[in-house]
């Protein structure tokens, strides 16, 4: 059996990333953001519609983050294992995709 570590930053970053290079494509077909190759650092960068709709979420993120994030420390290494789960998934569809 595999161990998972509690959910943090690292778990949640590496999570992000995997689950980002799949939104990627998505945002960059809606014309929201341009990918790749188009960006100085080979990232996501967002077009002027995807900055400006970023811009109007993300106060409202970070409020439902504060919330959403007080939870007792069991609670927290359920969900760094279920997040581990999640980031393993995405890779996995990911290299099928490579």
């Amino acid at each position: 059996m595999s161990s998972y570590p509690p959910l943090n930053t690292q778990v949640i970053g590496q999570t992000e990333s995997a689950l980002g290079a799949l939104l990627e494509p998505l945002l960059a077909d809606a014309g929201l953001a341009t990918t790749g190759q188009a960006t100085a650092t080979g990232r996501l960068a967002l077009t002027d519609s995807g900055q400006d709709m970023y811009q109007r979420i993300h106060g409202a993120i970070d409020e439902l983050n504060a919330e959403l994030f007080a939870f007792p420390p069991e609670d927290l290494a359920t969900a760094g294992r279920v997040m581990s789960i999640v980031t393993e998934r995405a890779n996995a569809v990911l290299a099928r995709h490579a």
